[in-house]
Protein backbone atom coordinates (compact mmCIF):
# COMPACT_ATOMS: atom_id res chain seq x y z
CA UNK A 1 0.00 0.00 0.00
CA UNK A 2 1.28 3.38 -1.14
CA UNK A 3 0.56 7.10 -0.27
CA UNK A 4 0.27 8.77 -3.17
CA UNK A 5 -0.52 12.30 -5.64
CA UNK A 6 -2.47 12.16 -8.15
CA UNK A 7 -1.14 14.73 -10.46
CA UNK A 8 -4.33 15.27 -12.01
CA UNK A 9 -6.63 16.25 -9.30
CA UNK A 10 -3.39 17.52 -7.19
CA UNK A 11 -5.37 14.81 -4.16
CA UNK A 12 -3.66 11.85 -2.33
CA UNK A 13 -4.92 8.73 -2.87
CA UNK A 14 -4.16 5.19 -1.54
CA UNK A 15 -3.07 2.65 -4.13
CA UNK A 16 -2.83 -1.14 -3.56
CA UNK A 17 -1.63 -3.72 -6.48
CA UNK A 18 -2.16 -7.11 -7.42
CA UNK A 19 0.50 -9.05 -9.16
CA UNK A 20 -1.06 -10.99 -12.24
CA UNK A 21 0.55 -14.56 -11.16
CA UNK A 22 -1.11 -13.94 -7.77
CA UNK A 23 -4.42 -12.96 -9.61
CA UNK A 24 -4.52 -16.18 -12.12
CA UNK A 25 -2.93 -18.14 -8.38
CA UNK A 26 -6.49 -17.27 -7.25
CA UNK A 27 -8.86 -17.85 -9.93
CA UNK A 28 -6.98 -20.63 -11.78
CA UNK A 29 -8.81 -23.10 -14.00
CA UNK A 30 -12.29 -21.05 -12.67
CA UNK A 31 -13.60 -18.86 -15.48
CA UNK A 32 -16.58 -18.22 -14.14
CA UNK A 33 -14.68 -16.65 -10.92
CA UNK A 34 -12.84 -14.34 -12.86
CA UNK A 35 -15.64 -13.05 -15.09
CA UNK A 36 -17.46 -12.40 -11.20
CA UNK A 37 -13.93 -10.74 -10.36
CA UNK A 38 -14.09 -8.25 -13.64
CA UNK A 39 -17.81 -7.76 -12.36
CA UNK A 40 -16.84 -7.10 -8.64
CA UNK A 41 -14.77 -4.33 -9.89
CA UNK A 42 -17.20 -2.50 -12.40
CA UNK A 43 -19.86 -2.35 -9.55
CA UNK A 44 -16.72 -1.13 -7.15
CA UNK A 45 -16.24 1.92 -9.38
CA UNK A 46 -19.78 2.84 -9.29
CA UNK A 47 -20.30 3.14 -5.54
CA UNK A 48 -21.09 6.13 -4.28
CA UNK A 49 -21.56 6.91 -1.04
CA UNK A 50 -20.73 9.75 1.72
CA UNK A 51 -19.75 7.05 4.08
CA UNK A 52 -17.76 4.89 1.71
CA UNK A 53 -14.35 5.21 0.83
CA UNK A 54 -14.68 4.75 -2.92
CA UNK A 55 -12.30 3.26 -5.83
CA UNK A 56 -11.23 5.47 -8.19
CA UNK A 57 -9.52 3.63 -10.74
CA UNK A 58 -8.93 -0.16 -11.33
CA UNK A 59 -5.28 0.11 -13.33
CA UNK A 60 -4.71 -3.13 -15.33
CA UNK A 61 -0.52 -2.57 -16.35
CA UNK A 62 0.45 -5.15 -18.12
CA UNK A 63 4.22 -4.35 -18.81
CA UNK A 64 4.47 -4.71 -15.04
CA UNK A 65 2.08 -7.29 -14.84
CA UNK A 66 0.58 -5.94 -12.42
CA UNK A 67 -2.89 -4.42 -11.51
CA UNK A 68 -3.29 -1.55 -9.43
CA UNK A 69 -6.36 -0.47 -6.96
CA UNK A 70 -7.03 3.45 -6.33
CA UNK A 71 -8.86 4.65 -3.48
CA UNK A 72 -9.33 8.35 -2.08
CA UNK A 73 -7.15 8.58 0.93
CA UNK A 74 -8.47 9.33 4.50
CA UNK A 75 -6.31 11.42 6.49
CA UNK A 76 -7.66 11.27 10.48
CA UNK A 77 -6.75 7.04 10.38
CA UNK A 78 -9.07 4.30 11.31
CA UNK A 79 -11.70 3.89 14.03
CA UNK A 80 -9.50 1.13 16.10
CA UNK A 81 -6.32 3.67 16.19
CA UNK A 82 -8.72 6.25 17.02
CA UNK A 83 -10.12 4.71 20.04
CA UNK A 84 -6.86 2.91 21.05
CA UNK A 85 -5.11 6.57 21.72
CA UNK A 86 -8.13 8.38 22.96
CA UNK A 87 -10.44 5.69 24.50
CA UNK A 88 -13.72 4.60 24.14
CA UNK A 89 -16.51 6.47 22.60
CA UNK A 90 -19.57 7.78 24.14
CA UNK A 91 -23.16 6.64 23.25
CA UNK A 92 -23.36 9.57 21.24
CA UNK A 93 -20.76 9.32 19.14
CA UNK A 94 -20.67 5.78 19.35
CA UNK A 95 -24.38 5.97 18.16
CA UNK A 96 -23.20 8.60 15.51
CA UNK A 97 -20.85 6.22 13.71
CA UNK A 98 -23.12 3.36 14.05
CA UNK A 99 -25.78 4.37 11.95
CA UNK A 100 -23.21 6.15 9.04
CA UNK A 101 -22.27 2.35 9.35
CA UNK A 102 -25.82 0.85 8.62
CA UNK A 103 -26.77 3.33 6.45
CA UNK A 104 -23.54 2.66 4.19
CA UNK A 105 -23.87 -1.33 4.43
CA UNK A 106 -27.01 -0.85 3.43
CA UNK A 107 -25.95 0.90 0.52
CA UNK A 108 -23.16 -2.03 -0.16
CA UNK A 109 -26.11 -4.92 -0.25
CA UNK A 110 -29.03 -3.29 -1.35
CA UNK A 111 -27.89 -0.73 -4.15
CA UNK A 112 -24.41 -2.39 -4.94
CA UNK A 113 -25.96 -5.76 -4.42
CA UNK A 114 -21.75 -6.63 -3.33
CA UNK A 115 -21.14 -7.91 0.28
CA UNK A 116 -17.93 -5.98 2.06
CA UNK A 117 -16.95 -9.65 3.20
CA UNK A 118 -14.06 -8.01 5.91
CA UNK A 119 -15.51 -5.07 7.71
CA UNK A 120 -13.44 -4.39 10.71
CA UNK A 121 -12.04 -1.49 12.53
CA UNK A 122 -9.56 -0.97 10.83
CA UNK A 123 -11.55 -0.56 7.59
CA UNK A 124 -13.77 2.07 9.37
CA UNK A 125 -11.76 5.29 8.44
CA UNK A 126 -12.27 8.60 9.74
CA UNK A 127 -12.32 11.72 7.59
CA UNK A 128 -10.95 15.00 7.74
CA UNK A 129 -14.99 15.58 8.96
CA UNK A 130 -15.24 13.60 11.35
CA UNK A 131 -16.95 10.99 9.46
CA UNK A 132 -17.07 7.34 8.94
CA UNK A 133 -15.85 6.37 5.35
CA UNK A 134 -15.90 2.47 5.40
CA UNK A 135 -12.79 0.87 3.20
CA UNK A 136 -11.70 -1.85 1.36
CA UNK A 137 -15.05 -3.08 -0.02
CA UNK A 138 -15.05 -6.14 -2.03
CA UNK A 139 -11.31 -6.27 -1.37
CA UNK A 140 -11.33 -9.64 0.57
CA UNK A 141 -12.45 -11.32 -3.50
CA UNK A 142 -9.93 -8.96 -5.22
CA UNK A 143 -6.98 -10.18 -3.87
CA UNK A 144 -8.33 -12.65 -2.49
CA UNK A 145 -5.81 -12.62 0.92
CA UNK A 146 -6.54 -15.19 3.75
CA UNK A 147 -7.99 -13.29 7.03
CA UNK A 148 -5.84 -12.61 9.64
CA UNK A 149 -6.76 -14.04 13.53
CA UNK A 150 -8.19 -11.15 14.59
CA UNK A 151 -10.31 -9.90 11.65
CA UNK A 152 -11.84 -13.41 12.67
CA UNK A 153 -12.90 -12.16 15.61
CA UNK A 154 -15.18 -10.36 13.52
CA UNK A 155 -16.87 -13.36 11.66
CA UNK A 156 -20.04 -14.95 12.49
CA UNK A 157 -18.39 -18.44 14.40
CA UNK A 158 -17.59 -21.02 12.32
CA UNK A 159 -19.54 -23.71 13.93
CA UNK A 160 -22.95 -21.68 13.63
CA UNK A 161 -24.80 -22.64 10.62
CA UNK A 162 -26.07 -20.12 8.54
CA UNK A 163 -27.40 -19.37 5.07
CA UNK A 164 -26.30 -16.67 2.58
CA UNK A 165 -22.74 -16.24 5.48
CA UNK A 166 -20.91 -13.54 3.75
CA UNK A 167 -24.39 -11.09 4.26
CA UNK A 168 -24.42 -12.61 7.66
CA UNK A 169 -21.14 -11.97 8.49
CA UNK A 170 -21.11 -8.33 7.13
CA UNK A 171 -24.14 -7.76 9.95
CA UNK A 172 -22.10 -9.93 12.52
CA UNK A 173 -19.32 -7.66 12.06
CA UNK A 174 -21.39 -4.41 12.52
CA UNK A 175 -22.57 -5.56 15.47
CA UNK A 176 -18.85 -6.32 16.97
CA UNK A 177 -17.64 -3.09 16.02
CA UNK A 178 -20.39 -1.56 17.89
CA UNK A 179 -19.34 -3.33 20.83
CA UNK A 180 -15.72 -2.63 20.83
CA UNK A 181 -16.49 1.41 20.17
CA UNK A 182 -18.30 1.28 23.54
CA UNK A 183 -16.51 -1.02 25.69
CA UNK A 184 -13.00 -0.94 23.81
CA UNK A 185 -12.67 -4.76 23.68
CA UNK A 186 -13.87 -7.93 21.30
CA UNK A 187 -17.22 -9.06 22.93
CA UNK A 188 -15.41 -12.76 22.60
CA UNK A 189 -12.20 -14.65 22.94
CA UNK A 190 -11.76 -16.08 19.40
CA UNK A 191 -14.48 -16.92 16.69
CA UNK A 192 -14.17 -20.66 17.15
CA UNK A 193 -15.59 -20.04 20.87
CA UNK A 194 -18.02 -17.47 21.24
CA UNK A 195 -17.45 -16.58 24.82
CA UNK A 196 -19.21 -13.62 25.70
CA UNK A 197 -17.70 -10.80 28.08
CA UNK A 198 -20.80 -9.02 28.67
CA UNK A 199 -19.19 -7.49 31.89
Amino acid sequence: MRLCLDTETRKHVIIKYITRNKINKNFKKNTLAYRILQTQIATLKKISHANINGLIDFVDDIKSDKVYYVSEYVSKGCLLDYIASNGVLGIKSAWKYFRQIVLAMSYIHEVAGITHRNLTLRNLLIDSAGNIRITDVGHRFVFGKEKSEEEELYDVPKDLEVENRAVKNDIWAMSVCLYYMIKGKFPYITSQKYIFLLS
